[in-house]
């Protein structure tokens, strides 16, 4: 970290008089003390940056003093989360301030950035690790009925008037069911600094409609087709979010001061993140001290509570279904206070402008749902007992009305049969029991937490500062859990696991050794690429057995009926040949032989009747059996050694013997061009991805390789920092030192970062500038030219082959299907299988399966898919073509067996880049 990211942001930054706080954009909150003034910060910022692009102001509508925005305006935020929160650490150091947090982002996915309706987003297909298989409940009013509040309402003649419940969301817009329920007028716009809270429903954000469906739980009227908890309770709408998955405090926290000046009662968060903001915290503990009741939610389809549901200081609420037990997508755990319904709730929907039903009520899915619900509960419990009662009983008991409430609501829960409380809390809120409770029986017990705080599975020593690394271990600590749960990761946002800190690796350690998780190695793992096409995998299985051309000439239909017929025979005799020759060189193979050769025909049978289209749908050993009918045979990974495919090796060559060992001559020019990318890491050089020497000096790998070692700095487009030592190796082993080469710089990349998904559209490629002679004083092996494949234009069955540094298989494939959990079992069978070779190099054949105008990739048509086998680690591999002349024509991004590996062609890079200079900033293609 230097001051080089601060002085490009400062002159990139432009100066405003605006306090508003648009999502997006390079900011930090800082806790300033009270020593420093905004006016004397202001000119040391200036000369530290040694630039004036900047803004610095008190958040609006908040009145804690102590709190500066520090806000670049026209700086996207586009740093990675880990170095973010290092330059927040600088300044605090720099300046002396008692705090600073960064805008950064939370690490995993909003759910419908996955290409799918986020589980609160109402309708269509949920996440599929959220969604709810049960039938939705017919009656509309079924979760308030749960709950109980009816019979509340009946039973105490009390509906929550004159209470009111402070809401910050993404504002409200209008709907038949909450027309009467908001105090639009009390409200405000924390984003635009002024304003109405109007959820403006834009298409850019991530949870457009949210506050309005939140709204109508808590409190539209019992007039409307559904009713919230609370039918005559004032809703105080604060618009503060455009995704309810935060990357910052500071808007709530002004959120929450605007609810406490306004007389707000109870506040209601259906929203939360991985860090633990002390902007936001600090605004929940004055709400909390001027006896506001301050609620939020557990968490959806992560496994862990999130914050501010974790503050001790917050109420948490998990979800549950119609029967009382925990929906399946609610974060659950010791963090957790209460529960109610959550599963298939009946909301006001609002999605765009153009919505023309305004009454319009649907069932969603989520914890912002239930927290909504027992806001609505705290809502009648304060009408019914009195607000003043309930104060002054609080002080003859020497607490907060927060922590009455939460004594009271636990105390009175409902327990289910079977219920978890160390999971659930202590159980579903009952509004009539809450309410029967007088407040001078309430047993301040009940609202003990077993454990409220940060995540329970973070592993530190007790000297640990929480204060200042806390925010990054936590998001450490909640993306590691994603990660290792294969059911959960493809939520994470990025390919590669994040990075600790030098400081935060220091400071987790005792005795010199890790005593935590957190330390992941960095690894790019690839974005996650779409299956290929029906067709594409049964000519991938069906060349096992026959040719590369007579493959390519069959149909769906006509490759279906030669694995359903003879087929199926010819393709086990190969695979069986290529299986004894591993029992060969290992006998302690041959259980696991035999149960690939009994799963083997269930997997053909499958692909012949068409049941079985992608990979996912094979599980457990099905799947070995998979990988090994493709990596075994028709498209081998195969060990590199001297620059050559190595003759001795087991997996089957077959029909590509000619054009792999007869012009090997013609390939080791290239072959020893492809070097491994890797980053210096505790001590150890670590594995990142595949380059190769291109022009001298110059390394071509992938943009999404790139962001592993890099970060953008802010301005004009093309201007990288490295952020750890990296370099390149070209021993085939990857071991040989005198072989390494240090990387200098980025000399230019792909405009876009590459997320956890493939986008064919994002140019996933970098150029990267490394020495041209080493410590060891020799120079690295010469460039290869590059060009396109012969007849592209006409044929989409080339030959090819990539060569690159596999890493080992993803975690997905060691699920067991019966559990849902890795099995050991399983990686032992892979491993014994494809051997423990993982970060050497390996070629691999196969052809082009379709040409770029047949993929979608934004117009562009720079991507082809291909065949040939791939494993996480070979992003970045060229492609080269086989036969007469071979030459690097295309780059590797994205890919898997039997599913659609995607590449880039050089030549149609080059033809864009002509077509938009802009593309690749002030950089120029080395070929």
């Amino acid at each position: 970290m230097s001051q080089q990211f601060f002085h490009a942001a400062a002159v990139a930054g432009v100066r405003t008089s605006e306090t508003d706080l648009p999502p997006g954009i390079l900011r930090f909150t800082l806790s300033l003390g009270s020593e420093i003034s905004i006016d004397s910060l202001r000119p040391r910022l200036e000369h530290y940056f040694d630039g004036q692009g900047f803004d610095l102001f008190h958040p609006p509508h908040s009145d804690d003093e102590r709190l500066a925005v520090l806000q670049f305006k026209g700086v996207a935020r586009e740093q990675s989360t880990t170095y973010l929160l290092s330059a927040a650490r600088e300044l605090t150091d720099e300046f002396s301030l008692e705090s600073c947090e960064a805008d950064a982002a939370p690490g995993w996915l909003a759910e419908d950035e996955l290409g799918r309706d986020a589980p609160e987003s109402i309708d269509g297909a949920l996440w599929s690790l959220c969604r709810s298989p049960l039938a939705v409940p017919p009656s509309p009013l079924w979760s308030v009925e749960k709950v109980k509040a009816p019979d509340a309402w009946k039973r105490f003649s009390v509906r929550g008037k004159k209470i009111l419940v402070g809401q910050p969301d993404t504002g409200v817009a209008m709907h038949q069911e909450t027309q009467n329920a908001v105090r639009m007028s009390l409200g405000i716009d924390i984003i635009l600094g002024h304003g109405e809270p109007i959820d403006p429903l834009d298409a850019s954000m991530s949870h457009p409609g949210h506050g309005t469906a939140t709204a109508s739980v808590v409190a539209s009227r019992a007039a409307g087709r559904i009713s919230g908890t609370a039918p005559e309770v004032d809703l105080v709408p604060i618009r503060c979010v455009n995704s309810v998955v935060l990357s910052s405090g500071t808007a709530v926290a002004g959120a929450i001061d605007h609810a406490r000046k306004k007389g707000c009662n109870v506040v209601t968060m259906s929203l939360g993140g991985p860090f633990e903001f002390p902007s936001l915290k600090r605004a929940i503990e004055k709400a909390v001290k001027a006896d506001m009741i301050v609620l939020a939610a557990a968490g959806n389809c992560v496994p862990f509570v999130v914050y501010p549901a974790w503050d001790p200081n917050v109420i948490a609420v998990a979800a549950t279904d119609i029967n009382d037990r925990p929906w399946r997508g609610t974060s659950s755990g010791s963090q957790v206070d209460i529960s109610a319904p959550g599963e298939n709730v009946y909301v006001a929907r609002r999605t765009t402008t153009s919505d023309r039903d305004l009454s319009l009520v649907e069932p969603g899915q989520g914890t912002s749902f239930a927290v909504a619900a027992t806001a609505g509960c705290a809502a009648l419990w304060l009408s019914h007992h009195g607000v003043d009662a309930v104060r002054a009983q609080a002080r003859a008991f020497g607490v907060n009305v927060q922590e009455l409430f939460r004594a009271a609501v636990k105390q009175t829960a409902r327990r289910p049969t079977g219920w978890k409380k160390n999971k659930m809390g202590a159980g579903v809120v009952d509004a009539v029991s809450l309410l029967t409770l007088t407040v001078d029986k309430i047993d301040l017990k009940a609202g003990v937490s077993a454990s409220k705080g940060a995540p329970a599975n973070l592993d530190v020593p007790e000297s640990f500062n929480w204060r200042r690394l806390g925010p990054e271990a936590t998001f450490l600590a909640f993306e590691a859990a994603q990660r290792s749960d294969p059911r959960r990761s493809d939520g994470v946002e990025a390919a590669a696991p994040s990075r600790a800190s030098a400081e935060l690796i220091a400071a987790i350690k005792v005795d010199g050794k890790p005593r935590s998780t957190l330390l992941t190695a960095p690894a790019v793992l690839g974005p996650r690429t779409p299956d290929q096409a029906p067709l594409d995998a049964l000519r991938t299985v069906t060349s096992v057995s026959r040719s590369t051309a007579e493959s390519s000439a069959m149909s769906v239909e006509g490759a279906r009926r030669y694995l359903a017929g003879d087929g199926k025979v010819e393709v086990m005799v190969v695979l069986k040949d290529a299986l004894d020759k591993k029992t060969d060189l290992n006998p302690e193979l041959a259980k696991l032989k035999q149960q690939v050769l009994e799963k083997t025909p269930m997997v053909i049978g499958r692909l012949a009747k068409g049941s079985a289209k992608s990979p996912s749908d094979f599980k457990g050993m099905m799947r070995v059996a998979a990988e090994a009918l493709i990596k075994l045979t028709g498209r081998p990974a195969l060990r590199i050694l001297n620059g050559v495919v190595d003759k001795s090796d087991p997996n089957k060559i077959g029909e590509w013997a000619a054009d792999l060992l007869l012009a090997k001559l013609d390939l080791l020019p290239i072959i020893t061009a492809v070097g491994r990318i890797d980053i210096f890491y505790e001590g150890n050089w670590r594995h990142l991805g595949t380059g190769t020497h291109v022009a001298k000096g110059l390394i071509m790998t992938n943009r999404h390789v790139m962001d592993g070692m890099a970060e953008v700095l802010p301005g004009p487009k093309g201007h990288y920092e490295l952020i750890a030592d990296t370099s390149i190796v070209f021993d085939d082993d990857a071991k040989d030192s005198t072989k390494r080469f240090k990387i200098k710089a980025v000399n230019l990349a792909g405009p876009d970062k590459i997320g956890n998904f493939v986008n064919p559209a994002l140019l996933d490629l970098a150029i990267l500038e490394m020495e041209t002679f080493n410590d060891a004083g020799n120079a690295p092996p010469p460039p290869i030219v590059c060009g396109k494949f012969p007849d592209m234009d006409g044929m989409s069955r080339q030959k090819l082959a990539v060569a690159g540094y596999p890493a080992e298989p993803a975690i997905g494939q060691l699920i067991d299907p019966n559990t849902g959990e890795i099995s050991d079992d399983i990686g032992n069978a892979l491993h014994a299988l494809f051997g423990g070779e993982y970060g050497v190099k390996y070629l691999s054949p196969g052809e082009v399966l379709r040409l770029s105008a047949q993929i979608a990739d934004g117009g562009h048509n720079w991507v082809f898919a291909h065949d040939a086998t791939s494993l996480p680690g070979s992003s970045g591999s060229p492609i080269f073509s086989l036969g007469a002349s071979p030459r690097v024509a295309g780059l590797h991004f994205g890919g898997s067996p039997l599913r659609q590996n995607l590449a880039h062609s050089l030549e149609a890079v080059r033809r864009e880049a002509a077509r938009d200079p802009s593309l690749l900033g002030a950089g120029q293609l080395p070929f």
